[in-house]
């Protein structure tokens, strides 16, 4: 069980990979996003309240929850789309967690499409990359390590 398991979830990966992954010409082409307006950021705040942030308002400096959320950034597919430094499918996330709050970043993270759908940071942020961040199903214990990693960085 435990051998399908990991096949499964290295199939997953390889086909967010492979989505996300523009050929390289591709890449070439787009154009740069333009920077989000303050405005849209302050307004944004913790995002949509009818949208479940798991309970997370924080982010705790945990070397243990950072060490594991980097393995979940990984396993879950996060790498294949986000980069740290470099935008990408998906925007760079270096200081990501000083820029938004932990709450917006959760949403973001565990609801992708009922963000798309009700956040206009959110919309704004999606309208420049060619491809929608795919649902997740990730739960806020997953989503709070995740953070802790992007935090450390």
């Amino acid at each position: 069980m435990n051998r399908r398991l990991a096949v499964l979830i290295s199939g997953a990966a390889l086909a967010l990979a492979v989505a996300c992954d523009p050929p390289e010409s591709e890449e070439e082409e787009q154009p740069q996003p333009e920077r989000v307006p303050a405005e849209l950021v302050e307004e944004a705040g913790d995002g949509p309240p009818e949208i479940d942030d798991g309970g997370i308002d924080s982010i705790p400096d945990d070397p243990e929850l950072v060490e594991k959320g980097e393995h979940l950034y990984l396993v879950e597919g996060c790498a294949a789309c986000h980069l740290m430094d470099k935008e990408h499918t998906g925007p760079a996330l270096r200081n990501i967690t000083e820029e938004r709050s932990a709450s917006w970043l959760a949403k973001v993270i565990m609801h992708p499409g009922q963000m798309r759908e009700k956040d206009p940071l959110a919309q704004h942020i999606a309208e420049q990359y060619p491809a929608p961040m795919p649902e997740t199903n990730v739960d806020a214990e997953t989503a709070l390590a995740i953070l802790a990693y992007m935090a450390a960085q």
